[in-house]
């Protein structure tokens, strides 16, 4: 989110023309040389969420997600670009969403030690300096203090690839929150049901998946894999639905 909207990079668009505007061409003089040619601007949007389900309904996932806060200033959006750059590089995700928001400013004081020089020849030459310091900066330093004021972004990150799901199912990793109220540690939650597919009618929105046949569903990383390994036929899904456990078959063409 720069000035207070959504930012997606996508890094799909090798070597096609870019279409960019003035916030995707100041992201773009922040990245990696070798991955300004994939760069293209592609949304902004005033609601992150709204821009995240936009891009689960085009046919991605999420991958990865994250937050964490640096400071603000133009330096170190740099760094969190290059940050966001490299763990898209190190993960293969095709597509970054991030938001970005700012928690205020503090003040705070620092000190330092300042060395004051003796002049050559004389070992009384820093009694002008030495008289208004106390006993224990009598080595010829004296202590400094300053006031600064620094100010910090929150960033929501999204690292996502595209996902031809053939259900039809698109999740999330299950927030704190759901392992929370659920008394879960795995699963993911499907945040989008694509029409016409074989999970459609049959798996809901926000529906906790478990399993998938005989395999446990940890994480969305571990949905996809079980998801591409699926063969035509009849797969039954374990799921949660408002805290009840329930099986639901799915027909796979």
């Amino acid at each position: 989110m720069k000035d207070g909207k959504a930012i997606s990079i996508n890094y799909t668009l090798l070597f096609q023309q870019e279409n960019i505007l003035d916030a995707d061409a100041f992201i773009k003089s922040y990245c990696h040389d070798d991955l300004l040619a994939q760069i293209a601007y592609r949304s902004e949007s005033d609601d992150f969420d709204k821009s995240f389900k936009e891009l689960l309904e085009e046919g991605y996932i999420s991958i990865k997600s994250e937050v964490f806060k640096e400071n603000t200033g133009d330096y170190d959006y740099k760094k969190v670009v290059e940050r966001m750059n490299d763990n898209a590089k190190k993960i293969r995700a095709e597509l970054i969403l991030f938001s970005s928001e700012n928690q205020g400013s503090s003040i705070f004081q620092s000190k330092t030690v300042h060395a004051i020089p003796r002049m050559a020849g004389s070992n009384k030459s820093n009694n002008v300096f030495n008289n208004s310091l106390n006993q224990d900066n009598m080595d010829g330093t004296y202590m400094g203090a300053f006031t600064r004021t620094s100010s910090t972004t929150k960033y929501n990150v999204n690292y996502l690839i595209f996902f031809n799901s053939r259900m039809g199912i698109y999740p999330v990793n299950l927030s704190d929150i759901d392992k929370s109220n659920n008394g879960l540690q795995t699963g993911v939650k499907a945040m989008f049901i694509k029409k016409n597919t074989p999970a459609d009618g049959q798996i809901q929105e926000n529906d906790i998946i478990i399993k998938i046949g005989n395999d446990d569903i940890m994480n969305v990383n571990s949905f996809v894999e079980s998801s591409n390994s699926l063969k035509s036929g009849f797969i039954t899904l374990q799921i949660l639905r408002k805290g009840q456990k329930m099986n639901k078959i799915i027909a796979i063409n």
